[in-house]
């Protein structure tokens, strides 16, 4: 980087309005990180060609990985209302959304995508992807047949569709495709998870347990888990373990959950509410109940401009 840094600023020297050398200049600087010089580049740039959709885009991807949501996304909008067909645009706001925890959002955008590019499998799985955590199960259903259709042998498209199914009610679907994931990513904790559930909401106890137990050695550390897995161990008559078992939860829930509720709220307090959010959603999956943390998640949502899901 640093000889390629070199050799595009000797050709700037020779023609200061070279677009290529002004455009490949911000790209090297961006990719070490340097994300305000690439960003003076590339406006360099677009101050001799103003419609040039790649630098701007560039740019509002530069200002995202810089701490700069907002800008991000007012910059790559702007350049949607100028190029509404533009693919790689609507993909990259999409992106940003989806990162910002801004799913519904994030999902429309993928839509958009897809009507420009309809085999466009990757806009498929990500908008499946937030639909999913939008918890929009039953607009995910169709979108995620249509993946696994297309692709059989992602193991990620099977996990989606299965939890799917789970959360529509439909067990038996659910479990033959989080099977295929399981066979395909044995090593998954999180797929040993979902089939875990599905099973377990199908009362089918005894056969969730050796999920559960593989998912939590897989995962020590993953507290839902640990409450799925008390929870197959009572109903198969075990009290002492289950017991055991919901000792532990509580014990690493409280410690997790004061940990993480300090770090979510100085995130929080100190400008960074999206990955504040992130925590407390963590926070919330492990206990629905604790409504300090709605609270929370709700202030941090609604400086993300997500009033709907506030």
């Amino acid at each position: 980087n640093d000889q390629a840094e070199d050799e595009f600023r000797q050709v700037l020297k020779v023609n200061p309005e070279s677009l290529d050398a002004l455009d490949h200049l911000g790209q090297v600087l961006a990719s070490d990180r340097r994300y305000n010089a690439a960003i003076t580049y590339w406006k360099r740039a677009l101050s001799l060609k103003p419609d040039f959709p790649g630098i701007t885009q560039a740019i509002a991807i530069a200002l995202y990985n810089d701490g700069k949501p907002q800008e991000a996304i007012d910059t790559v909008t702007s350049l949607i209302k100028a190029h509404p067909d533009l693919k790689s645009a609507h993909f990259a706001l999409a992106g940003f959304y989806a990162h910002q925890k801004r799913y519904r959002e994030a999902a429309a955008e993928y839509r958009l995508v897809l009507q420009i590019d309809p085999k466009d499998n990757l806009a498929l799985l990500e908008r499946v992807r937030t639909l999913v955590d939008s918890l929009a199960y039953d607009d995910s259903l169709h979108p995620a047949q249509e993946y696994a259709r297309r692709n059989p042998g992602d193991p990620q498209g099977h996990l989606l569709l299965g939890t799917i199914y789970v959360e529509l009610g439909d067990y038996r679907s659910g479990e033959e495709e989080l099977t295929r994931a399981v066979s395909a990513t044995p090593d998954s904790a999180i797929a040993q998870h979902e089939i875990g559930v599905a099973l377990a909401r199908d009362h089918k106890p005894a056969e969730a347990l050796p999920h559960f137990e593989k998912a939590l050695a897989l995962d020590p550390h993953d507290t839902l888990t640990q409450y799925q897995l008390a929870r197959v161990v009572r109903a198969l008559g075990d009290n002492p373990r289950a017991e055991k078992l919901l000792e532990q939860y509580q014990q690493a829930k409280q410690q997790d959950s004061s940990a993480q509720t300090n770090q979510a709220n100085v995130l929080f307090q100190s400008g960074q509410p999206a990955k504040a959010a992130e925590i407390y959603r963590q926070i919330l999956a492990r206990d629905p109940q604790d409504a300090r943390t709605e609270y929370n998640l709700a202030l941090a949502m609604t400086t993300l401009q997500d009033l709907e899901g506030a």
